[in-house]
């Protein structure tokens, strides 16, 4: 039979577990932007221009690589992170944006291209995930 005191012992105990589970799931993070930015061109007509949003939400992952390359190396390490998969496409005005996923859940790419006549001009920006301080 449990006693007044192991009942206040356990009410505590599920009280500090709660607590301690609540500050580690609220942990929050955010993405930076890392240096490596790369620039280059893609072969494209209507690239969010004049309402046509289905060239851009409709980018295939050969094209988004021959912009941006199979992977990417952060400086400093020799591990790339390979893209595996187009996670967003969508016009934002006349840019098409388009999040790229790695194989690592700690960096991702956003490509942004801007249709410039029979290319588009395109912009290749590695993000990583870092933690918020608290």
């Amino acid at each position: 039979m449990a006693t007044k005191e192991n009942l206040v012992q356990m009410t505590v105990a599920v009280i500090l577990v709660f607590i301690t589970l609540q500050s580690v799931l609220a942990v929050e993070f955010y993405y930076v932007p890392l240096w490596d930015k790369t620039k280059a061109n893609m072969t494209i007509a209507d690239l969010c221009v004049n309402g046509k949003t289905e060239t851009c939400t409709k980018l295939t992952m050969q094209q988004v690589t021959a912009v941006c390359g199979v992977s990417y190396l952060q400086d400093g390490t020799t591990t790339p992170h390979n893209y595996t998969g187009i996670t967003e496409a969508k016009c934002n005005g006349t840019t098409c944006h388009v999040e790229i996923s790695t194989n690592s859940e700690w960096y991702h790419t956003g490509l942004d291209c801007i249709q410039n006549g029979t290319t588009a001009s395109c912009v290749c920006q590695p993000y990583e995930k870092v933690k918020r301080k608290q």
